[in-house]
């Protein structure tokens, strides 16, 4: 039995008119609407156009635009004018002025976040589309000397900026993003195993919209998440009565906060320990801040914790309702 050999089906890019309104000209190709066809004017005493196939594949730099960035420099200089700042601000005017815990909370983390844009600098960054993982601030510097070399004419003052020294650059930058592979798929640490696979992969993490200052959400999930603590070691349940058709309801007191005591030894210890790398929270303190300026940051933190700890609860415990009888999971 004769194997039939399956045959890709061609198509047609030329459907202009090229001679007197009729289409005489063909161009087959195994791609759909891989090019554009555009008459040109005839050649000569010709009686046909000339037909220019436009290809309709664009490269990805000319679909993307750059992406503009700007991030903060953290530098000794910029850390210690930061520190200085907080360190002379008088908080006990804040709270003064202030009329409920949440105002105080909304000045005090705003004003961190106007001393943070205040003193520390940023810089901007243009990201293309096709920007190699591997390509350093000191390739680009070589780039542009091996293209100033260009324009000057010299031609051993040429060869010199791009065979030797531009090349020898990029097998040393390709080395070293390929040994910083190696060292993230090797490592005991999850955050640089995940990393390294979303470098290999070239994996793009979505963005998420923050919700800021909702407290309602906030509030929310801290009694879901706090449901089972509170639950723990205080626990009203109604006494027994005859069978009804209600559900029954699980009435949850208040943890008493008696025992619990916030060491300011442990916030500066917590501080410090805090990942520059995360995002900030919805009170847009960034990790960075709460790390670098610990010292000031630590005293006033704890007082505050403590002041939210021991109010009292403005609203009754909140209580849940359990249905009677369990759905069957038959």
């Amino acid at each position: 039995m004769e194997e039939w050999v399956k045959i890709p089906k061609y198509r047609q890019h030329i459907a202009c008119p090229t001679r007197e309104g009729n289409t005489p000209d063909t161009c087959y190709t195994c791609g759909k609407n891989a090019y554009r066809a555009v008459t040109r004017a005839a050649v000569g005493l010709s009686d046909h156009s000339l037909v220019h196939l436009i290809p309709t594949y664009r490269q990805k730099l000319k679909t993307n635009k750059p992406v503009i960035t700007t991030v903060k420099r953290w530098t000794s200089g910029d850390t210690e004018k930061l520190q200085g700042c907080l360190e002379s601000t008088n908080w006990a005017v804040s709270e003064e002025a202030t009329d409920g815990l949440d105002e105080y909370t909304d000045t005090v983390t705003s004003y961190i976040s106007f001393c943070e844009d205040s003193c520390i600098s940023t810089k901007s960054q243009v990201r293309y589309s096709n920007n190699k993982p591997w390509l350093t601030a000191e390739l680009k510097q070589l780039r542009r000397e091996e293209e100033e070399a260009f324009r000057s004419g010299d031609r051993t003052v040429y060869k010199e900026a791009k065979y030797r020294i531009l090349e020898k650059g990029i097998r040393a930058a390709k080395s070293e993003y390929s040994e910083q592979l190696n060292r993230h798929s090797t490592a005991h640490h999850p955050s640089s195993a995940w990393r390294g696979l979303q470098l290999l992969t070239a994996h793009k993490v979505r963005k998420t919209r923050l919700l800021l200052n909702d407290r309602h959400l906030t509030n929310a999930l801290n009694e879901f998440y706090c449901r089972f603590e509170l639950a723990k070691d205080n626990q009203t349940v109604s006494p027994p009565s005859p069978p009804s058709t209600s559900t029954p309801t699980l009435a949850l007191s208040p943890l008493p906060p008696a025992h619990l005591c916030i060491n300011r030894q442990d916030v500066h210890r917590l501080f410090s320990r805090q990942k520059v790398r995360k995002a900030p929270g919805p009170d847009s303190v960034s990790p960075s801040t709460l790390k670098h300026c610990c010292d000031p940051l630590a005293p006033v933190f704890t007082d505050h914790w403590s002041s939210a700890l021991f109010q009292p609860a403005s609203k009754p415990p909140p209580s849940f309702q359990f249905p009677r009888n369990p759905p069957s999971l038959d």
